[in-house]
């Protein structure tokens, strides 16, 4: 990271980061150049036919992952991104096993704390939403204000699983680079589970800009 202008307050919010994880979203680059894919979707999903089986599964992609950021988002408006809560279904650390919480206590709220388990949110497709209670209200609040996707998915054969909603990065290293002219620059490394985006640790950790917009921009002026 160069030419950086708040040493401490990047320091700080590393630590933060590394102690605390961080929204598992996933990365613009999902959606395509200006969230394109998310358009494709809908297309595709109004009877569209797209005859490449790659892209139509990039399309589909994006459209399970435009549903799964909205829960993510509802969990932190709520203020329930990082409390476990009764109904919730939990993934065991390092597995893609899931199991329902019937009950909450001290325990569990510790595996928590401790990267044990996680929150999951849904990957939308056919079948039932494992959540009960006031998790299962806020999914379903998010799948009614996205019907189209909601309805849309099941029908190309995708079934309902589920992700852990909080990204964890181990192996970190910070380390401060000042250059002989005495620009200041800051080396961070991490490792990520298979499938997580770098770009969403990078939000949290700095204000940066999607160049996406501009690449396309360009392409329309050449």
């Amino acid at each position: 990271l160069r030419e950086v202008t708040e040493i401490k307050a990047l320091a700080e919010r590393w630590q933060k980061i590394v102690e605390q994880g961080v929204p598992n979203y996933f990365g613009e680059q999902r959606f395509g150049i200006e969230g394109g894919n998310i358009e494709r979707a809908l297309s595709l999903f109004s009877g569209q036919k797209i005859k490449d089986k790659k892209k139509r599964g990039i399309y589909l992609s994006a459209a399970r992952s435009h549903i799964f950021n909205h829960v993510i988002n509802e969990r932190i408006k709520q203020k329930r991104f990082d409390k476990i809560a009764l109904g919730d279904v939990l993934m065991l650390a390092g597995t893609q096993s899931v199991f329902h919480l019937d009950e909450v206590d001290s325990t569990i709220e510790k595996r928590f704390i401790d990267k044990d388990v996680d929150i999951t949110a849904p990957m939308w497709g056919a079948g039932d939403l494992m959540t009960t209670g006031g998790p299962l209200v806020l999914e379903q609040s998010v799948a009614e204000d996205n019907s189209e996707f909601c309805q849309g998915l099941p029908r190309f054969g995708l079934k309902q699983e589920r992700r852990r909603i909080r990204l964890n990065v181990t192996n970190t290293n910070i380390e401060l680079l000042v250059s002989e002219a005495g620009d200041s620059s800051v080396k961070i490394s991490f490792f990520l589970p298979a499938g997580c985006y770098a770009t969403t640790v990078l939000r949290e950790l700095m204000a940066y800009q999607d160049m996406t917009a501009r690449i396309d921009k360009r392409a329309e002026t050449t």
